[in-house]
């Protein structure tokens, strides 16, 4: 039985199912150890009564660790809620980006993405693919391609992200800070210009008022 890897806590039943990634995403960048991918795919959501109706896509954050300094031999794969810049806070969006066309990649680099979670790829460092002359001039993968462990999440990625969104409600429940804010406040933030750390402290607060 061929062991597949696992997105997000997702999986497809067998590998017959599994898609290149190429067929449900586009390439923003590629270099360096950094690699950004986007869906072709455009999701939408209706309004409710704290948020208004968006649409919007998923980006993968792709690094090398090794790039940024950490010590660790590891590819991180973040994947990231993106609404498109129309739906965007007009202050929040100059915030993010000073020119339009590059709002999705300057995006990526905001850390203001509610993010659905991260998967980290080990990688023995005597892995690394040398030159054409047979050297090894670099401690990562400069094209994260070249692992293939890489590329097979990627793979699942693309085969399971439909099916990811449909969690994606509580993905954002998640607290990723110890301030206790979530997905939601960045989300709100990013549509409505509500400051996402000031509303996350006053929830935290009032959490311990209570007790």
């Amino acid at each position: 039985m061929t062991n597949i890897p696992t997105f997000l806590g997702c999986a497809p039943a067998d590998a017959s199912q599994i898609i290149p990634y190429t067929e449900k995403f586009d390439i923003l960048y590629d270099d360096g150890g950094e690699m950004k991918l986007i869906t072709k795919e455009t999701y939408s959501t209706e309004a409710d009564e704290d948020m208004p109706e968006f649409k919007y896509k998923y980006v993968l954050n792709c690094m090398d660790l090794q790039v940024f300094g950490s010590e660790e031999k590891s590819i991180v794969i973040q994947c990231l809620m993106c609404p498109l810049p129309e739906y965007v806070n007009k202050e929040t969006l100059k915030e993010i980006t000073n020119e339009v066309d590059y709002y999705f990649s300057d995006a990526t680099s905001s850390g203001v993405l509610p993010n659905m979670g991260d998967e980290y790829i080990n990688y023995d460092p005597e892995q690394i693919p040398e030159d054409e002359n047979g050297n090894r001039w670099y401690d990562y993968y400069y094209y994260l391609t070249n692992n293939k462990d890489f590329v097979q999440v990627l793979n699942v990625a693309a085969t399971m992200i439909d099916s990811m969104n449909d969690l994606r409600g509580w993905r954002m429940d998640r607290v990723w800070n110890q301030i206790g804010s979530t997905g939601w406040d960045l989300l709100r933030y990013l549509l409505i210009g509500e400051n996402w750390t000031k509303k996350s402290i006053n929830r935290l607060m009032e959490s311990e008022a209570n007790k």
